[in-house]
């Protein structure tokens, strides 16, 4: 069973490539965020959980479903992680979150490289760039099916020398001063079409007067300002002019 949480589409595409491989279900998790769907799976077949990685480890809010959710027969779990560029040490992380609150026996961590997506801080590529690394994208995510269907562990992953700074030292400040919704705003190009709220996973989102509130439960997912077919959400000032990037549901590399 493949479980899957995304803002902007990468861990979704990532989850239903790896579903194709292995021809294994694919689940989403937003929709038990967004429905308040009660979390119990059966699964004979190995636990594949992919996600974004949130400064350099496994987002918060899927760790802590994962934790209250109820998993019976197959005890294998497997992580595969979308980043921007690297995960830091959170392979260890993971690793150690399956062992003290799961009975999970972890099989390991390993990540995919997608478009960028989190443009509070970083830029996302444009449409042809993105393309090319969605192709990139391919080899790897056969390989980590490879490993999945034969039921191996995982390879370690290699660290690099910022690794340990960007996992432990970074996550925290991040969360703390970072993972807000108060910078969040819809400008004048906002049309109402509350597109925003129909994407936001956790229900943050709610209209007042035409125009969207944003309501302090937010993960920093980037689905809104991704999502908005006018690029009328901005954060704070750090995403004015940047581009956006949303990959939609439907979408099917091609060459």
């Amino acid at each position: 069973m493949i479980l899957y949480f995304t803002g902007t589409g990468n861990s979704r595409y990532v989850a239903l490539q790896l579903s194709k491989c292995i021809n294994d279900e694919v689940i989403s998790i937003n929709e038990y965020f967004k429905y308040q769907k009660k979390a119990v799976f059966t699964s004979e077949r190995p636990y594949v959980f992919v996600m974004p990685t949130y400064a350099w480890r496994m987002p918060k809010v899927v760790a802590e479903w994962i934790e209250r959710a109820c998993f019976s027969g197959s005890k294998k779990a497997y992580v595969v992680l979308t980043c921007g560029s690297g995960i830091g040490q959170a392979d260890q992380y993971a690793k150690s979150f399956f062992r003290r609150k799961t009975s999970f026996d972890f099989q390991g961590l390993q990540y995919v490289v997608m478009p960028e997506n989190y443009i509070v801080m970083f830029n996302a590529p444009k449409a042809k760039e993105a393309k090319q690394i969605i192709q990139n994208s391919q080899d790897k995510i056969m390989q980590l099916a490879k490993y999945i269907s034969q039921n191996e562990k995982f390879p370690a992953v290699t660290h690099q020398l910022a690794s340990f700074v960007e996992s432990s030292m970074i996550n925290f400040p991040f969360y703390h001063f970072y993972v807000s919704d108060k910078g969040f705003y819809a400008t004048d190009r906002c049309i109402s079409c509350q597109r925003c709220q129909q994407l936001c996973p956790l229900n943050n989102i709610s209209f007042v007067d035409g125009k969207p509130r944003w309501n302090g439960q937010c993960t920093h997912c980037m689905a809104c300002i991704s999502g908005c077919p006018v690029e009328a959400i901005e954060y704070k000032n750090r995403t004015q002019h940047k581009n956006r990037y949303y990959l939609p549901d439907e979408y099917e590399y091609t060459k």
